[in-house]
C-alpha cells in the first residue's frame, strides 16, 4: 500500500479530536504537523460519529488515527499510512 507523506496534508482540512476541548492533544497535533511544513486546518467538530465519517469519505476532510483500521473495512473509507508517521509522546 502506498504511504502519503505528512506535508501532502497543507491545505487539507482535518478532522480530529477537537484540539480546543483537548488541548495537550491539539498542541501536540499541531506542532508535529507544523514540523512537517503543514500548517493545520480543523474541521468544526462532527456531531456524531457517523457524520465525522461521511466526511472522510466524501473527501472534506481527512483524519489521522493509529493502527485502528484496515482498508476497507468502511465501505468508501480510504486507509493509507503516513510516510513520516508522528508518535504521541
Amino acid at each position: 500500500m502506498a504511504t502519503v507523506p505528512l506535508s501532502s496534508l497543507a491545505g487539507v482540512v482535518i478532522a480530529d479530536a477537537d484540539p480546543e476541548a483537548h488541548p495537550v492533544y491539539g498542541d501536540w497535533l499541531r506542532a508535529s504537523l507544523r514540523a512537517a511544513g503543514v500548517e493545520p486546518t480543523f474541521a468544526a467538530p462532527s456531531p456524531d460519529t457517523p457524520t465525522g465519517l461521511s466526511r472522510i469519505i466524501d473527501g472534506t476532510t481527512v483524519s489521522l488515527a493509529g493502527n485502528i483500521l484496515a482498508d476497507g473495512a468502511i465501505p468508501g473509507l480510504a486507509v493509507r499510512p503516513v510516510s513520516d508517521p508522528i508518535r504521541w509522546r
